[in-house]
């Protein structure tokens, strides 16, 4: 077996659930733990790059080292995107409160198998991974980041008593011999031994007491990263929900030393949102690019403070004093205010409707085209947006028409309307149908442009006097109400007359015209009336 198969079986063993959690492997019939295996890992990848270094040329050949440094390339960058991934998980994890023990292990494992692979990784800076031979040895000051010691500790217990369920209830493991009590650093642990060989050590848990003590901090990079987060979610104007917070995180680069002297590059890479602004005219918009070129000279990335700062610059360069003066941005800040949207760079929609020229109603369908846009999965990209939009005149004057022919609009037509999809005289069209299929009697009418609303004033004027009520509160197409427009036997309906409609109103207990004033006053003058009419009998 050549040396690169021994690195390849090495780094296969070092993915070991077992090892992971604390136990040990076998390697040419010795066992190991965890550390003392990346150590041996470390010594035989010394031994290949140094027989690559001094090989004869046909060594890639002899030894499959083109092999080896391909098999070593991708597990170095399945490391690193792990711990990423772990990394986001546990960030995501400690937002909703929820699985945080468990993302802290997957985030230790991932930790401690890159440093294994790649002790020098950059993502090891700042963070102490204790290499452990046993599960819970040498935890005394670790700073495996994510959450406060007191999270850490109900956070390391529940996953001890759910590794000892499992070790337990694991039927392919059969101990040998009875576990026993062993105490490393002070504290004691439940040694366990199976026939395989596997030996793990699980912390023991007194009730009420405090046997493990991790010390687990936020390291710098997370509590700058947390504070740009904070910020931009007000800044923008971001509901605080997981899905902005990881979209912000993705976005921020605690380690923006290592800008690649491509100022083009370094703004795709750590401000995506804006690199459509290359696209640009350089040689108009002279401001803007100088400022592009220095925000990467001067490191503006290197904090939130400097990613402000350059935003802020943003808004004095030639190009956004063009937008913030544009006929496009009032028309479009009209339909869904300053907050813009919350799914796509707002200068860059601005810029688009100059540059394509749009204007007028082809302006407005364009903009409510982004505002009701939808996800794969049916929820609103700009949820900000429709909620402002929903409150618009052009919104309003839909509900309003469809109001006027005692119907009601669904949100759906309405976006229709909105973006073009079908005409405000169409939609029109639709309610006047509708109207005339449930008020037959009324058809003629209807068809020369007199709405339901229309025929219903004068019934509401007089009903609003009568039982000396605000017209607002009266609803014509509800209940008792709709009875003026729709009088009379099925097939026989008519309009109720002015006189039937009062009379209605005074004699009907439903409307409760008898505890009006106007009903008070009425019955004292009939009775003054009557007495007089008895004392000149008499």
């Amino acid at each position: 077996m050549s040396i690169s198969d021994d690195l390849k079986t090495l780094d296969k063993l070092l993915e070991d659930r077992n090892l992971q959690l604390g136990g040990s492997v076998k390697y040419k019939n010795k066992s190991y733990s965890l550390a003392e295996l990346a150590a041996v890992r470390n010594k035989v990848f010394i031994q290949v790059r140094q027989q690559q270094t001094n090989a004869p040329s046909d060594f890639r050949v002899q030894e499959g080292a083109s092999e080896f440094a391909q098999t070593l390339t991708s597990g170095v960058a399945k490391a690193q995107k792990d711990v990423d991934d772990a990394q986001d998980k546990l960030d995501s994890a400690i937002n909703q409160n929820t699985g945080v023990a468990e993302a802290q292990r997957v985030l230790g494992a991932a930790l401690r198998k890159l440093q294994a692979v790649n002790p020098n990784d950059k993502r090891l800076e700042g963070i102490n991974v204790p290499s452990i031979s046993r599960a819970g040895e040498e935890r005394e000051g670790s700073t495996l980041p994510g959450v406060s010691p007191s999270t850490a500790d109900a956070a390391e217990r529940a996953a001890i008593e759910a590794e000892r369920k499992r070790l337990a209830e694991d039927k392919s493991l059969v101990v040998e011999g009875t576990p026993t009590e062993v105490v490393k650093n002070g504290v004691t642990y439940i040694r366990t031994v199976y026939t395989n060989g596997t030996v793990t050590d699980v912390a023991k848990v007194v009730s009420g007491g405090n046997d493990i003590t991790p010390k687990v901090a936020a390291t710098p990079e997370q509590v700058a990263r947390k504070t740009f987060v904070d910020a931009e979610l007000i800044t923008r104007k971001l509901e605080d929900t997981p899905a902005n917070r990881a979209m912000l995180r993705k976005e921020y680069n605690a380690k923006p030393a290592a800008v690649s002297g491509d100022w083009e590059a370094d703004l795709r890479t750590y401000m995506p949102s804006k690199a459509w602004m290359l696209e640009l005219d350089r040689t108009k918009y002279t401001q803007l690019f100088d400022l592009l070129q220095r925000a990467s000279d001067q490191n503006y990335y290197a904090t939130p403070e400097g990613q402000k700062r350059f935003l802020g610059e943003l808004d004095g360069t030639d190009f956004f004093k063009e937008i913030a003066t544009s006929k496009q941005l009032g028309e479009i800040k009209k339909l869904v205010g300053d907050v813009g949207f919350d799914s796509v760079d707002f200068s860059k929609f601005v810029s688009d409707s100059i540059n394509f020229g749009w204007t007028g109603e082809t302006l407005k369908s364009k903009t409510y085209e982004e505002v009701f846009r939808k996800n794969t999965d049916g929820s609103y990209s700009n949820p900000t947006a429709v909620k402002r939009a929903t409150q618009s005149n052009d919104y309003l004057n839909m509900q309003l028409i469809a109001k006027n022919y005692f119907n009601e609009a669904p949100q759906s037509t309405i976006e229709n309307i909105l973006t073009g999809g079908i005409t405000v005289a169409d939609f029109q069209r639709q309610q006047r149908t509708m109207a005339k299929q449930r008020y037959g009697h009324l058809s003629e009418l209807i068809d020369q442009g007199v709405t339901l609303e229309d025929l219903a004033a004068n019934y509401k004027a007089s009903a609003a006097k009568l039982l000396e009520m605000d017209p607002n509160q009266i609803d014509m197409s509800q209940g008792d109400y709709e009875v003026a427009l729709s009088y009379g036997e099925e097939g026989k309906k008519r309009a109720m007359t002015t006189g039937e409609w009062e009379k209605l109103l005074r004699t009907d207990q439903r409307y409760g015209w008898e505890k009006t004033n106007n009903a008070k006053t009425e019955a004292r003058s009939l009775a003054s009336n009557i007495a007089q009419a008895f004392g000149r009998i008499i």
